[in-house]
């Protein structure tokens, strides 16, 4: 347990721990979680978490779907890193739907 602190008028401190839990993408099945001992930024929190899943599984994690705060993370691991992203005046309505797909499985 640790204090972060947040910088906020109602509340400038929280008490607690980070954890990073790895969930399957199409039947949302937890296979790992990690928590963390001190306040590190989310990409740096990627790898253990990733590394306690693969213990878990025969095949390699190809694709982490990720949120925003996890920007950067792409240097930490060797996994591809799928951060939600606006779509590309130059993608066709499938890769639209394609990402934005990904986005809202994650979110769930």
């Amino acid at each position: 347990m640790y204090c972060v602190g947040k910088g906020k008028d109602h509340k400038p401190y929280e008490y607690g721990s980070k954890a990073s839990v790895v969930s399957t993408l199409k039947s949302k099945i937890i296979i790992g979680v990690v928590s963390h001992d001190v306040h590190v930024h989310d990409p740096k929190t990627l790898e253990p978490a990733l590394t306690h899943a693969h213990q878990h599984r025969e095949t390699p994690i190809d694709l982490a779907v990720v949120d925003r705060g996890y920007r950067g993370a792409q240097q930490y691991v060797d996994t591809e890193v799928l951060l939600p992203k606006p779509p590309l005046k130059r993608d066709s309505e499938y890769q639209r739907q394609k990402k934005e797909r990904f986005v809202k499985k994650e979110q769930a």
